[in-house]
């Protein structure tokens, strides 16, 4: 996810990975935006919640403050989504090691 972000906001700095392989460090400055902006994300909006709300086999039509578990269904869809970016961010980290070994 964090490498498709990053080629989003500069495309042009991926030319020489994708050609010979080399690193960049606009390359390099690309993935630390884009980990800046998915972790800027981590947070989802009242809208988001709203439409995850709705789109919830188990809250859908619910109240948003019903509770699943001992959390409610707008805390949930919120867990859930917090648990997507952590698990993009990790899988970056992940590949960095390879790289890197």
């Amino acid at each position: 996810m964090v490498e498709q972000v990053a080629r989003a906001i500069d495309r042009q700095a991926f030319y020489a990975w994708d050609k010979h392989g080399r690193d960049t460090n606009a390359r390099q400055c690309a993935f630390a935006q884009a980990r800046a902006a998915i972790e800027a994300m981590s947070e989802p909006t009242e809208a988001m919640v709203l439409d995850g709300h709705a789109e919830t086999p188990y809250c859908n039509g619910a109240d948003p403050h019903g509770i699943i578990g001992d959390r409610s269904c707008n805390e949930a869809i919120t867990d859930v989504w917090q648990a997507m970016i952590r698990a993009a961010l990790k899988e970056d980290s992940e590949a960095h090691q390879t790289d890197t070994e």
